[in-house]
């Protein structure tokens, strides 16, 4: 069973009217062990990741085998996570390498969710169809200025794929500027490569995330990754296929 402890800074601010456990830390620290029973390799890669239900601050969790190559998260009798766990390496076959940025233009953009959990700075590259966006952050520097990223060991992939998430809303805006991007959140992802918490996979600060919509609105559907820019392996740190954000509702 796993809980994340409820006077953790980091429910302060995900989200200040809602303390929920991030989604990507429900596929990282079950792993981190080996709790989830997968063989220790470099990267876990997970399919059709569905996020049912919130698991509040203080909840405790667990991941369990399903059906297959299934797995859910529950809390108490409540599903509130499923994936598939496919078998992972250190290659990366499927996810893209990182483009050039020579068809890109700088925006400004404001800051659309609370400002000590948006890590993105103010301008970023668009392409001129308004489809693709793509900017450059320091994790050390973030980690220096939001501290309570580093309450959890996965600190760093919880900011990658948050700021790709982000990149994304800040995409999304400049077509729909009146949406409330406060209340967005991760319904669900096609695929997800991110680093396993348990392997020696030590990826650099700085890095280049990259997205692309294919569906824009109140629901948007987007694809993205992260890479290690000191790196000379051109794969992704981290890569999201198809990702759904929608606007949740009310508590």
């Amino acid at each position: 069973m796993i809980s994340l402890a409820p006077n953790l800074e980091l429910f302060r601010h995900h989200f200040a009217d809602l303390p929920v456990v991030p989604g990507i830390l429900l596929l990282t620290e079950p792993h981190r062990n080996n709790a989830a029973g997968d063989l220790q390799t470099d990267f876990l890669d997970l399919r059709n990741v569905r996020f049912k239900e919130f698991v509040r601050s203080g909840d405790m969790f667990e991941v369990a085998a399903a059906q297959g190559s299934k797995r859910r998260v529950t809390v108490g009798d409540r599903i509130c996570c499923e994936y598939e766990q496919l078998e992972a390496s250190g290659s990366n076959a499927f996810a893209p390498t990182a483009g050039g940025s020579e068809d890109f233009e700088e925006r400004s953009v404001p800051t659309l969710r609370g400002s000590d959990y948006w890590f993105l700075p103010e301008k970023i590259g668009v392409s001129r169809d308004l489809g693709s966006a793509e900017v450059s952050i320091d994790t050390s520097s973030i980690a220096n200025e939001c501290s309570f990223l580093k309450e959890v060991p996965s600190w760093k992939t919880l900011l990658l794929v948050e700021s790709m998430g982000n990149l994304s809303l800040a995409l999304n805006s400049l077509s729909f500027p009146d949406i409330d991007y406060d209340r967005f959140v991760f319904a669900q992802m096609k695929r997800i490569r991110i680093p396993h918490p348990a392997s020696s996979v030590n990826p650099g600060s700085r890095f280049l995330i990259s997205t692309s919509l294919t569906r824009k609105g109140s629901m948007i559907v987007w694809n993205a990754s992260a890479h290690d820019i000191e790196s000379r392996d051109p794969s992704p740190v981290c890569h999201v296929e198809a990702g759904v954000s929608y606007l949740r509702g009310t508590p």
